[in-house]
């Protein structure tokens, strides 16, 4: 598995890859070092939220004192 988190764009270009029929979820997470559910939530929420939602980081979210 990585140690970097992939960027947005990234992201994209894995989806994309599986978009166009070139690879299956199953070998882009192989190919790429992610698990299978990490590439699904990755497509889910670009389904949902479009390159916005490749963006969303759901842990370790730090809040500024207003």
């Amino acid at each position: 598995m990585p140690t970097d988190k992939p960027s947005a764009i990234e992201k994209l270009a894995i989806l994309q890859e599986i978009e166009r029929g070139l690879i299956g979820v199953k070998e882009a997470a192989r190919k790429h070092g992610f698990n299978k559910s990490t590439i699904a939530k990755w497509q889910h929420r670009y389904r949902l939220y479009g390159y916005e939602g490749l963006e969303i980081r759901t842990h370790n979210r730090s809040y500024s004192e207003s």
